[in-house]
């Protein structure tokens, strides 16, 4: 079956969710440059995952939320059985910092976008897409290096993806 942190009344696992966080926030980064920042930002996530493995049940209030790290379950539940599956809903100050991107939808809208995104990423269509966008990049990539060494980094992406891919943030 699946484990997973105890069931608490009212509060499920919430409360210890918490003290994991605070506890993680509290410390500094080990070391200080380090990209691994899964401990310090889901820090219930990476303490619970060592101790019940990839796949395990977490608690939100009454609600248990089945958390899946496996790629071959998460391939599965996405391509097979992505009807039966749903994802949370996130609350609204979440939902105002990540908008409404394929994360966060759901039913046919995520469908919709699911099926407009799915054909960018086969290889076959980044080989084709890669000649005229690299140099691009390469431009950009050099265009921040020079903001960066007068510490001037404001710089506005979309003029640059828009040059990239002329109209693809607009289109739909």
């Amino acid at each position: 079956g699946v484990r997973g942190p105890p069931y608490r009344f009212l509060l499920g696992s919430v409360k210890e969710m918490v003290g994991l966080m605070v506890e993680a926030s509290s410390k500094p980064m080990s070391p200080p440059t380090s990209h691994n920042a899964l401990p310090r930002v889901l820090a219930f996530y990476h303490y619970w995952r060592k101790i019940y493995g990839p796949t395990f049940l977490i608690w939100f209030g009454p609600t248990p939320r089945l958390t899946v790290a496996e790629p071959e379950l998460i391939r599965e539940i996405f391509l097979t059985r992505a009807d039966a599956f749903d994802r949370y809903e996130a609350h609204p100050v979440v939902r105002q910092l990540e908008g409404d991107g394929l994360v966060s939808l759901h039913g046919d809208k995520w469908a919709l976008h699911r099926r407009v995104l799915g054909d960018a990423f086969y290889p076959d269509n980044l080989n084709v897409r890669t000649p005229c966008c690299s140099p691009v990049f390469f431009l950009f990539v050099a265009a921040l290096a020079v903001r960066a060494t007068v510490r001037c980094t404001d710089v506005l992406t979309a003029t640059w993806f828009d040059f990239a891919a002329p109209g693809a943030a607009r289109r739909q």
